[in-house]
């Protein structure tokens, strides 16, 4: 039982590492185009991005 409540929050912490890095590389890859982009729907595309 111990093991597969750790072997769960292994892949969980996998799985945030994996989007964390997705993340980065999209906030990366528009920081070029931040300045036409209001912080709004920045913020809307990344919230979109993350769910």
């Amino acid at each position: 039982m111990l093991s597969v409540i750790y072997g769960n929050k292994k892949t969980q912490i996998s799985s945030l590492k994996g989007r964390y890095l997705r993340v980065t590389t999209f906030v990366s890859f528009t920081d070029s185009s931040l300045c036409q982009q209001s912080p709004q729907l920045l913020l809307t595309e990344l919230l979109g991005f993350l769910t």
